[in-house]
């Protein structure tokens, strides 16, 4: 079952690659501590992808993750979850790239560096990403275009609803919070002589 987004709990993204696909799932930690699915995504990978090596595969998938769920990683720490350990190595945002790592890789390691993030390397089978990559979802074509993250910045999305607790409303307070405000003060003061003497063109006395 799928869980709410909460930018209060802690986010983990978790990445997977096969030899024709990649994937991606966006988690959070419950309160026992326990990971609960947001969101999933997979795509086949193109022909030419496909002849990737297996490192260039796996920073592929977190690419793919990252710009996937842009909208709940950015400005937002996160865990990234790899079986590569290699690629942990490379992604590490306190550890400088290696020079004999691909040209690939070290533009994306560029590109993570503007995010929030941790990495961990976890075993094969604590991957639940694995599946996904070897059944992703298949693209009516095998291009893949490139669009920018910020093409549809015009564009607002309700991404998540945060709970809060708000002091009950009641007469006593608005009569408080009425005495504490200056403009409010000067308007009862009005009321209660009926505006007599009072000066209409003063600005902020026209709203009353």
């Amino acid at each position: 079952m799928l869980a709410h987004f909460d930018p209060r709990k802690p986010i983990i993204l978790t990445c997977d690659a096969s030899p024709y696909g990649i994937s991606a799932v966006l988690a959070q930690q419950d309160q026992n501590g326990d990971d609960r699915p947001v969101c999933f995504a997979s795509r086949t990978l193109t022909d030419a992808e496909k002849n990737y090596a297996h490192h260039d595969k796996e920073g592929l998938a977190v690419v793919f993750g990252i710009l996937k769920f842009y909208q709940y990683l950015f400005e937002n720490e996160f865990l990234i979850q790899t079986d590569n350990s290699a690629l942990s190595r490379i992604f590490h945002p306190e550890k400088s790239v290696p020079e004999i790592s691909t040209a690939r890789l070290q533009r994306w390691a560029i590109f993570l560096s503007a995010f929030r993030y941790k990495v961990k390397h976890i075993r094969g089978e604590q991957n639940y990403a694995d599946w996904l990559s070897r059944l992703p979802i298949k693209s009516d074509t095998q291009k893949v275009k490139t669009v920018s993250i910020l093409q549809n910045s015009s564009r607002t999305y309700l991404q998540n609803i945060q709970e809060a607790d708000f002091a009950t409303l009641d007469w006593k307070s608005v009569q408080r919070k009425t005495r504490e405000d200056k403009v409010l003060c000067k308007v009862m003061r009005c009321c209660l002589d009926r505006w007599a003497g009072a000066r209409p063109e003063v600005e902020e006395l026209v709203p009353y």
